[in-house]
């Protein structure tokens, strides 16, 4: 309502009042002035509580004038005639101030208390927002920014951490387009406090040291300009945003500390674990070469055949080493990619136990296959390569001469493949931790053995990663009889393959 109309409501509200009180005095003839002053008194302070301070102080004079000239004798003059009506005029005229006063400060305070709720409430749910999202604030966040603060539109600026260039991230409402906005922004980019012109805000986001970015709050011409409460507001928001980008930006240096730590955490235990493992072929090849080299007198063909297997099977070794390598930084970077087609299990196992014969000619090999099995999706080179690893731990881990049983089967919509040993197993603690990156459990009843064969820990963490990119799963338990059994199934019917895939293997 507009200030002009306010006290015209004011005024108004009183000479209806006195004008019905004096028909009524009239009228009835009736002694009405000991209550017209309370009458009176009831709108001053409606007119107090709803339009404010200046229109009541209007109203509570015309008030005590009309109480004069209506009710106090003579009437419809505005000469007091006793002296007791003068100081009933005077009383009347300074509670009437009071009370307009009284009223008017009330109804202020218990506005200021609602606008400070729906401040509170508006910056609770932007810290809410804030703390759930992460990241760089969004589209929606200054939504809620234009909400609090009533506003039109709103553009969010954020410096990037390199050259310290200020780009608009977000924005609602109608803003300028992004080019004519930018060189505005950039001029204001280094303000050290709030700027307010008019309709239009310049909100600093700025922690200590740190120039995080600009917020640009407009409103539109016909709506009240920003006032000192908004003033205050915008501060406030503008707290809350630089406090959750740096939040962020230093939640983003911890995590890089922690890429960094766990980085040199790897390189270490990388070259601690490579560096072990190289040196036993390595001294191998070139012990054997530097024989063959040598100009004494000439080898007999079993001593060169046997410096030359000698050579070949570190050179293997050393083939594994890398392929090993390579195959973990494909599965920890996420980019393995499947080959899958569909294939027999028996072929697999079969083909499999036959490429290491020479490995494992040292144990007895059970294969417990049943007739039924069916076809079943995977990258062929993978799993056999899974099955192998374990294959090969079940020969380095155990006793010579022991037996290790390949055991296949369905279960449900899985293909179960075990591999059982007669070893002594693991302790509990352990089961768990034989897939971890570099983890080299050996249990002491055949620690010499892994010691002559070596391995660099990775072996059981590939076929982990290989059987998980299938969809399946690889678990370990200690065999009840004593030894260790290590499981992993394959999804017969999995989600993620298309039928036209199968028809195109089957054919």
């Amino acid at each position: 309502m507009q200030t002009w109309l306010k006290y015209v409501s004011a005024a108004f509200a009183v000479l209806v009042l006195s004008g019905i009180l004096a028909l009524a005095r009239e009228t009835l003839a009736l002694d009405l002035a000991p209550s017209a002053p309370l009458l009176l008194l009831v709108v001053i302070f409606l007119v107090a509580t709803s339009t404010g301070l200046g229109p009541a102080l209007a109203a509570a004079v015309l008030a005590d004038l009309c109480y004069d000239y209506f009710f106090l004798p003579p009437y419809y003059t505005f000469t007091i005639g006793r002296f007791e009506d003068n100081i009933a005029f005077a009383v009347f005229l300074i509670v009437a101030l009071l009370s307009s006063r009284l009223a008017a400060q009330s109804e202020g305070r218990a506005r200021d208390a609602e606008q400070r709720l729906h401040e509170t409430t508006a910056l609770n749910t932007l810290s809410a927002m804030l703390l759930e999202g992460g990241g760089e604030p969004s589209d929606e966040v200054v939504r809620q920014v234009t909400t609090t603060i009533a506003a039109q539109s709103a553009s969010l600026y954020l410096a990037t951490a390199e050259d310290g260039r200020i780009y608009r991230s977000a924005y609602y409402g109608d803003p300028p387009p992004v080019a004519v906005e930018q060189q505005d922004a950039a001029a204001h980019q280094q303000l050290a406090a709030l700027e307010v012109a008019s309709n239009l805000a310049y909100v600093p986001l700025r922690t200590t040291g740190h120039n995080l970015g600009l917020l640009i709050v407009r409103r539109t011409v016909d709506v009240r300009p920003f006032s000192t409460t908004d003033s205050r507001l915008l501060a406030t928001i503008g707290t809350l945003l630089a406090g959750s980008l740096e939040r962020e930006r230093l939640a983003h240096e911890a995590s890089d500390a922690l890429v960094l730590r766990e980085a040199d955490a790897l390189k270490s235990s990388l070259l601690a674990a490579v560096s072990h493992e190289l040196r036993t072929p390595l001294a191998s090849i070139m012990g054997s070469a530097s024989s063959l080299l040598s100009d004494e007198p000439a080898l007999d063909p079993e001593a060169r055949r046997e410096l030359l297997d000698t050579i070949n099977q570190g050179a293997e070794r050393l083939s594994r080493l890398v392929n090993n390598l390579l195959d973990l930084s494909r599965v920890e970077a996420g980019v393995l990619h499947l080959e899958r087609g569909l294939y027999s299990p028996v072929e697999l196992i079969h083909s499999t136990t036959a490429a290491l014969a020479p490995r494992l000619a040292s144990h007895k090999l059970v294969v417990d296959l049943p007739d039924d099995l069916p076809l079943v999706p995977m990258d062929y080179v993978l799993i056999e390569q899974v099955l192998g690893n374990l294959l090969d731990n079940a020969a380095n881990y155990t006793p010579v001469g022991t037996t290790i049983t390949v055991v296949a089967n369905v279960e449900g919509d899985d293909l179960l493949i075990s591999v059982e040993d007669e070893g002594a197993g693991l302790p509990q603690e352990d089961l768990s931790r034989i897939f971890d990156r570099f983890y080299r459990g050996a249990t002491t009843s055949h620690k010499a053995s892994h010691t002559a064969t070596g391995g660099v820990g990775i072996g059981l963490t590939l076929a982990q990663g290989f059987v998980e990119a299938h969809g399946g799963r690889i678990w370990a338990v200690n065999r009840r009889g004593g030894g260790l059994r290590v499981s992993f199934s394959l999804p017969i019917h999995p989600a993620d393959m298309p039928e036209t895939t199968f028809g195109e293997e089957a054919e």
